[in-house]
């Protein structure tokens, strides 16, 4: 095609890349898969003028965290695809079953021109310079008049347009377009003598995988009077909308719970578990089992690893200090006597040997006392020996 190459700079400049040929495809990348809570940014190839997404969204790349499948569509105006179009450059850039001739008395010839009375006494009308000027008849019935080849993108919709008047004051002609040997839109008769020009639009869509096509305006009628015609500006462009689609999966993060935090009694241990099936696991400390056995006060944390994706938890031990409980030597007392032993703690509850719950506790007979004293719910005990000897006189 005569203006094929100039088109593509155009659509190269305007895109901002260079384009060697229309782009009739996109990719928007590989599927992928990220772990719940992470983000993935799709893009589309830059330099468009247009872009739309499955989200609406009408930015070149989106940000998603979902599960799903994403399009997203790259979009640019085909531009005008036919040369000489307007006939500025003379009988070039086409193809006819007419044939190129002066002498227009004849059916069967075409000439381009600005006045079609200069070639055929009968004719009337202007444009607005150069035009196809057609005379048509029974002979020339069901002939291409305008042929193009075209690359095209496979699934697009295409408009071609042309505008026509009748020249003669005659039969008007009928028109049609047809593409790659089958008809496209109805046939279109054009308007009476002077009524000047009209124009005619018809869309086409491509089918899957046609990436070329060759178009013709077909003249269907064929009466033995009339069917004179002009042509001009014979256009053909469309807005090419490419999409590609893409997956993402999410992987959910490893389930796991360390508990809440802690406060313990000196003495005491606390056994972490974050297992999960097929976890790999980095304590605080770097060691890498499952479990952990907590001992001390401090801040207790694990990162679990399973099926590529990771999760974290802390929690924090503290240690509460048991009561000091001192109930004293054991005792050896004499028949008659007493002696209060004594457990008093700040803050402290007491239980002793028969249940009672005083700090203090008075002894009056043999026997093992003793006494639990909590601070903090940290317990603690102590207890003494007590024997009674009998005085002799």
């Amino acid at each position: 095609m005569g203006r094929s190459r100039p088109y593509l700079l155009s659509l190269s400049l305007l895109l901002g890349t260079v384009l060697r040929a229309q782009p009739c495809a996109i990719s928007i990348g590989n599927d992928t898969t990220i772990c719940q809570g992470q983000f993935v940014t799709l893009s589309a190839p830059p330099g468009f003028p247009g872009y739309l997404w499955s989200t609406g969204s009408t930015n070149p790349s989106i940000t998603v965290s979902a599960a799903g499948t994403y399009w997203g569509e790259a979009i640019y105006p085909s531009g005008q695809l036919f040369p000489n179009s307007d006939f500025s450059a003379g009988n070039t850039g086409f193809s006819s079953g007419f044939t190129a001739s002066t002498t227009l008395t004849s059916d069967g010839n075409y000439w381009i021109g600005t006045n079609p009375n200069s070639y055929h006494g009968q004719f009337f009308g202007t444009g607005s310079g150069n035009f196809m000027i057609v005379n048509s008849g029974w002979p020339s019935a069901l002939w291409n008049v305008y042929c193009q080849n075209v690359t095209v993108c496979p699934g697009q919709t295409y408009t071609m347009s042309y505008r026509a008047r009748t020249i003669s004051n005659a039969t008007p002609a009928r028109l049609q377009w047809w593409i790659d040997g089958a008809p496209v839109g109805p046939e279109v008769t054009l308007p009476a003598f002077n009524a000047g020009w009209q124009t005619v639009t018809q869309t086409w869509t491509s089918g899957a995988g046609v990436t070329n096509a060759n178009l013709c305006l077909r003249v269907m009628s064929g009466e033995g009077v009339g069917n004179d015609f002009g042509l001009d500006d014979i256009t053909m462009q469309g807005t090419i909308r490419l999409r590609d689609s893409k997956e993402v999966f999410v992987t959910p993060l490893p389930v796991f719970d360390l508990g809440p935090s802690a406060t313990l009694c000196n003495g005491q241990n606390l056994v972490l578990d974050a297992a999960v099936p097929g976890g790999s696991y980095v304590w605080q400390d770097g060691s890498t089992l499952p479990g952990y056995v907590v001992s001390g006060p401090g801040v207790y944390s694990v990162t679990v690893t399973a099926n590529g994706c990771s999760a974290t938890d802390g929690i924090i031990v503290n240690y509460n200090a048991l009561p000091v409980v001192n109930l004293g030597l054991d005792l050896a007392l004499c028949d008659g006597e007493t002696r209060v032993l004594s457990a008093a703690t700040p803050g402290g509850s007491y239980v002793w040997q028969d249940g009672s719950t005083n700090p203090t506790y008075t002894v009056s007979g043999p026997g093992t006392y003793s006494v639990q004293v909590t601070v903090n719910n940290c317990p603690a005990s102590d207890a003494v020996d007590v024997t009674y000897s009998r005085i002799r006189w």
